[in-house]
């Protein structure tokens, strides 16, 4: 009960913070967070859908983001004070997108993880895993 009161709080925190910021690119840069900014119209208004993927004893909790219209998303981990918007090669149509996760902690405290952006209107599914920088990568 404890952890799941502790993700909620986590997860209201990175959604009160989640409007990208131009000036955090030197935390972003020291993360591994990508910097390319998501070209969707209206990508900061609209319905969103988060992830959280609970830290460990050596790793960051990592939020994510996405807007549900446009697909325009965003992260939220390690030493930033805002979410990050993640690269994409081409800004994503206008659709129905959600998100789904994986993750696992290892014995040592590090993790693995996967996200996938799926639009639910084309069946498109792009990737991002847990190396940085990250950017989605279109699944074929």
């Amino acid at each position: 009960m404890k952890r799941f009161i502790f993700l909620s709080a986590t997860a209201l925190v990175g959604l009160a913070a989640c409007a990208p910021s131009p000036s955090n690119s030197n935390a972003a840069a020291n993360t591994g967070v990508a910097s390319t900014a998501a070209s969707a119209p209206n990508a900061q208004s609209g319905h969103f859908e988060t992830t959280v993927l609970p830290g460990t004893k050596t790793a960051n909790d990592i939020i994510l983001k996405v807007n549900t219209a446009t697909g325009a998303s965003w992260v939220y981990c390690c030493s930033l004070t805002a979410t990050s918007p993640i690269a994409d090669t081409t800004p994503p149509p206008p659709g129905d997108y959600h998100l789904r996760a994986w993750e696992n902690a290892n014995p040592d405290g590090t993790q693995n993880w996967n996200v996938y952006r799926v639009d639910n209107v084309t069946g498109t599914v792009w990737a991002i895993t847990g190396q940085g920088p990250y950017s989605w990568t279109l699944s074929k």
